[in-house]
Protein backbone atom coordinates (compact mmCIF):
# COMPACT_ATOMS: atom_id res chain seq x y z
CA UNK A 1 0.00 0.00 0.00
CA UNK A 2 2.70 2.39 0.52
CA UNK A 3 4.55 1.63 -2.22
CA UNK A 4 0.97 2.86 -4.50
CA UNK A 5 0.66 5.69 -2.79
CA UNK A 6 4.55 6.96 -3.34
CA UNK A 7 4.62 5.63 -6.98
CA UNK A 8 1.77 6.62 -9.45
CA UNK A 9 0.50 3.98 -11.24
CA UNK A 10 1.51 3.56 -14.60
CA UNK A 11 0.52 5.23 -16.95
CA UNK A 12 -1.46 8.01 -14.66
CA UNK A 13 -1.69 11.59 -15.00
CA UNK A 14 -2.29 13.66 -11.93
CA UNK A 15 -2.03 16.93 -13.72
CA UNK A 16 -4.91 15.24 -16.44
CA UNK A 17 -6.89 15.14 -13.34
CA UNK A 18 -7.07 18.12 -11.39
CA UNK A 19 -7.93 20.14 -14.97
CA UNK A 20 -11.18 17.46 -14.82
CA UNK A 21 -11.92 18.48 -11.40
CA UNK A 22 -11.57 22.46 -11.67
CA UNK A 23 -13.44 21.74 -15.21
CA UNK A 24 -16.16 20.39 -13.22
CA UNK A 25 -16.09 23.00 -10.51
CA UNK A 26 -15.82 25.63 -12.79
CA UNK A 27 -18.22 24.28 -14.65
CA UNK A 28 -21.25 23.68 -11.79
CA UNK A 29 -20.66 27.13 -10.81
CA UNK A 30 -21.78 28.71 -14.09
CA UNK A 31 -24.76 25.95 -14.26
CA UNK A 32 -25.77 27.34 -10.72
CA UNK A 33 -25.67 30.81 -11.40
CA UNK A 34 -27.92 29.91 -15.08
CA UNK A 35 -29.88 27.71 -13.02
CA UNK A 36 -31.13 30.02 -10.26
CA UNK A 37 -31.08 34.34 -10.93
CA UNK A 38 -31.30 35.08 -7.11
CA UNK A 39 -27.62 32.83 -6.61
CA UNK A 40 -26.18 34.44 -9.46
CA UNK A 41 -26.96 37.79 -8.08
CA UNK A 42 -25.08 36.83 -4.83
CA UNK A 43 -21.24 37.87 -4.34
CA UNK A 44 -19.42 34.69 -3.69
CA UNK A 45 -15.97 34.89 -1.59
CA UNK A 46 -12.90 33.27 -2.06
CA UNK A 47 -12.37 29.80 -1.38
CA UNK A 48 -11.46 29.48 2.64
CA UNK A 49 -9.85 26.42 4.81
CA UNK A 50 -12.41 26.63 7.19
CA UNK A 51 -15.69 28.16 7.62
CA UNK A 52 -16.71 30.02 10.81
CA UNK A 53 -20.16 30.10 12.64
CA UNK A 54 -21.67 33.45 11.77
CA UNK A 55 -23.35 35.84 14.46
CA UNK A 56 -25.04 38.83 13.59
CA UNK A 57 -26.33 40.70 16.55
CA UNK A 58 -30.10 42.89 15.79
CA UNK A 59 -30.99 45.80 17.68
CA UNK A 60 -33.22 44.16 19.47
CA UNK A 61 -29.96 42.12 21.00
CA UNK A 62 -31.20 39.10 19.25
CA UNK A 63 -28.25 37.09 17.81
CA UNK A 64 -29.19 35.14 14.70
CA UNK A 65 -26.28 32.43 13.88
CA UNK A 66 -25.44 30.64 11.49
CA UNK A 67 -23.83 27.30 11.15
CA UNK A 68 -21.53 25.79 8.73
CA UNK A 69 -23.37 23.36 6.54
CA UNK A 70 -22.27 20.33 4.54
CA UNK A 71 -23.06 20.18 0.27
CA UNK A 72 -22.65 16.35 -0.52
CA UNK A 73 -23.40 15.03 -4.35
CA UNK A 74 -22.89 12.49 -6.52
CA UNK A 75 -21.07 12.32 -9.70
CA UNK A 76 -20.85 9.50 -11.48
CA UNK A 77 -18.80 9.53 -14.77
CA UNK A 78 -18.03 5.78 -16.08
CA UNK A 79 -14.92 4.36 -17.59
CA UNK A 80 -16.73 3.97 -20.41
CA UNK A 81 -17.48 7.01 -20.94
CA UNK A 82 -14.08 8.63 -19.98
CA UNK A 83 -12.78 6.85 -22.50
CA UNK A 84 -15.46 7.53 -25.45
CA UNK A 85 -15.16 10.75 -24.94
CA UNK A 86 -18.80 10.76 -24.03
CA UNK A 87 -19.53 14.62 -23.91
CA UNK A 88 -23.26 14.22 -23.18
CA UNK A 89 -23.35 11.92 -20.26
CA UNK A 90 -20.56 14.38 -18.72
CA UNK A 91 -22.85 17.35 -19.40
CA UNK A 92 -25.80 15.07 -17.95
CA UNK A 93 -23.24 14.80 -14.54
CA UNK A 94 -22.21 18.36 -14.56
CA UNK A 95 -25.82 19.40 -14.65
CA UNK A 96 -27.25 17.19 -11.53
CA UNK A 97 -23.68 18.27 -9.29
CA UNK A 98 -25.74 21.84 -10.05
CA UNK A 99 -28.89 20.93 -8.92
CA UNK A 100 -27.91 18.74 -6.38
CA UNK A 101 -25.75 22.02 -5.09
CA UNK A 102 -28.88 24.16 -5.21
CA UNK A 103 -31.08 21.57 -3.84
CA UNK A 104 -28.80 22.32 -0.20
CA UNK A 105 -27.61 26.06 -0.33
CA UNK A 106 -31.29 27.86 -1.58
CA UNK A 107 -32.71 26.67 1.07
CA UNK A 108 -30.50 27.01 3.58
CA UNK A 109 -30.66 30.69 2.38
CA UNK A 110 -33.83 31.29 2.31
CA UNK A 111 -34.30 30.39 5.84
CA UNK A 112 -31.44 32.38 7.14
CA UNK A 113 -33.12 35.38 5.64
CA UNK A 114 -36.23 34.07 7.39
CA UNK A 115 -34.36 34.10 10.97
CA UNK A 116 -32.64 37.58 10.10
CA UNK A 117 -36.28 39.41 9.05
CA UNK A 118 -38.08 37.99 11.85
CA UNK A 119 -35.31 39.20 14.35
CA UNK A 120 -34.70 42.36 12.76
CA UNK A 121 -38.77 43.42 13.22
CA UNK A 122 -38.98 43.42 9.10
CA UNK A 123 -41.44 40.05 8.62
CA UNK A 124 -44.61 40.74 7.58
CA UNK A 125 -47.34 37.89 8.10
CA UNK A 126 -49.97 38.14 5.47
CA UNK A 127 -52.40 35.96 7.18
CA UNK A 128 -54.46 34.55 4.72
CA UNK A 129 -54.69 38.22 3.24
CA UNK A 130 -54.80 38.47 -0.38
CA UNK A 131 -51.39 40.16 -2.18
CA UNK A 132 -52.64 44.11 -2.28
CA UNK A 133 -51.13 47.33 -2.01
CA UNK A 134 -52.14 46.88 1.77
CA UNK A 135 -49.44 44.41 2.19
CA UNK A 136 -47.28 46.22 -0.23
CA UNK A 137 -47.42 49.44 1.91
CA UNK A 138 -47.14 47.42 5.12
CA UNK A 139 -43.33 45.38 3.92
CA UNK A 140 -41.99 48.43 2.86
CA UNK A 141 -42.94 50.41 6.13
CA UNK A 142 -40.61 48.58 7.73
CA UNK A 143 -37.38 47.55 5.88
CA UNK A 144 -34.59 49.77 5.64
CA UNK A 145 -34.18 51.90 2.74
CA UNK A 146 -30.47 53.45 1.57
CA UNK A 147 -30.35 56.61 -1.25
CA UNK A 148 -27.72 56.98 -3.79
CA UNK A 149 -25.76 60.12 -3.82
CA UNK A 150 -28.20 61.68 -6.30
CA UNK A 151 -31.04 60.72 -3.08
CA UNK A 152 -32.59 58.16 -5.21
CA UNK A 153 -33.94 55.00 -3.21
CA UNK A 154 -32.20 51.59 -3.54
CA UNK A 155 -35.00 49.17 -3.02
CA UNK A 156 -34.46 45.85 -2.23
CA UNK A 157 -34.75 43.08 -4.80
CA UNK A 158 -38.07 41.21 -4.84
CA UNK A 159 -37.82 37.11 -4.63
CA UNK A 160 -41.03 35.24 -4.93
CA UNK A 161 -42.05 31.80 -6.80
CA UNK A 162 -43.91 32.31 -10.34
CA UNK A 163 -47.53 31.68 -9.32
CA UNK A 164 -46.91 34.79 -6.70
CA UNK A 165 -45.27 36.53 -9.46
CA UNK A 166 -47.93 36.25 -12.04
CA UNK A 167 -50.36 37.77 -8.62
CA UNK A 168 -48.36 40.09 -8.38
CA UNK A 169 -47.98 41.62 -12.28
CA UNK A 170 -51.96 41.54 -12.64
CA UNK A 171 -52.14 44.13 -9.28
CA UNK A 172 -53.69 47.12 -11.07
CA UNK A 173 -51.45 50.66 -10.86
CA UNK A 174 -51.39 52.52 -7.42
CA UNK A 175 -54.07 54.85 -7.49
CA UNK A 176 -52.93 58.62 -7.08
CA UNK A 177 -53.72 58.34 -3.63
CA UNK A 178 -51.46 54.97 -2.83
CA UNK A 179 -48.84 56.62 -5.30
CA UNK A 180 -48.89 60.17 -2.75
CA UNK A 181 -48.33 57.54 0.59
CA UNK A 182 -45.52 55.69 -0.85
CA UNK A 183 -44.11 58.80 -2.18
CA UNK A 184 -44.48 60.44 1.30
CA UNK A 185 -42.91 57.08 2.97
CA UNK A 186 -40.20 57.33 0.88
CA UNK A 187 -39.35 60.89 1.56
CA UNK A 188 -39.56 60.57 5.32
CA UNK A 189 -36.88 57.32 4.64
CA UNK A 190 -34.97 59.77 2.84
CA UNK A 191 -34.88 61.95 5.63
CA UNK A 192 -34.25 59.27 8.30
CA UNK A 193 -31.13 58.11 6.33
CA UNK A 194 -29.33 61.34 5.76
CA UNK A 195 -30.09 61.97 9.62
CA UNK A 196 -28.44 58.67 10.42
CA UNK A 197 -25.03 59.36 8.25
CA UNK A 198 -24.73 63.19 9.19
CA UNK A 199 -25.00 61.42 13.30
CA UNK A 200 -22.17 58.94 12.31
CA UNK A 201 -20.16 61.90 10.64
CA UNK A 202 -20.29 63.90 13.81
CA UNK A 203 -19.39 60.91 15.93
Amino acid sequence: MKDLLTHPKPFSLPECSRAFEGFVRESVKHLMDAKDQLWAMMPKGEPIPAIPIMQNTMPSGQIVQNNPFVISATFEFRLRDYRSCNIEELMVQIDGLAEQHLSVVMPQLFNLIARTCDAAGTTVNAGGRPINFELFYEGLQKIHIAFDRDGKPELPVLVVNPEMAQIIRALPPLTPEQQKLVDDLIERKRNEYHARRRHRKLR
